[in-house]
């Protein structure tokens, strides 16, 4: 058995009926994990596969729906990021300062953050 099936069957061992949380980067990454488990004869009925975007919204989105804030707006993330990017300060090495005013420099930015961030580098 893989070492990361292997690591869930262990997981699960102490108290086969509680529920356990386990965090994939993707949904999809969660629905094999428990189909394999199934194939190798495990029962993962407790287990709840979840992305950390959704366990944070699960966690947060009640405080934050009381406090007036709704879901952020998927173009939010390049623009703040931009504008983060501006504000350094003339100390800091310049960097993608730039090329800030070229089209598209934001989204390539954005989307190679989230790219180190899903794959567990900061």
């Amino acid at each position: 058995m893989e070492p990361t099936l292997q690591q869930i069957v262990e997981f699960t061992q102490d108290r086969p009926a509680a529920a356990r949380w386990i965090l994939v980067p993707t949904l999809a990454v969660g629905h094999t994990l428990g189909e394999r488990l199934a194939c190798g004869g495990f029962a993962w009925a407790n287990l709840r596969f979840t992305t950390p975007l959704d366990l944070a919204a699960r966690i947060g989105g009640p405080v934050l729906g009381a406090r007036g804030v709704r879901e952020m707006d998927t173009g939010i993330g390049p623009a703040l990021l931009l504008q983060l990017l501006l504000d350094l300060p003339a100390d800091v090495p310049p960097y993608f300062r730039k090329i800030a005013d070229q089209p598209g420099v934001a989204e390539a930015l954005w989307t190679a953050v989230s790219d180190f961030r899903l794959a567990g580098l900061n």
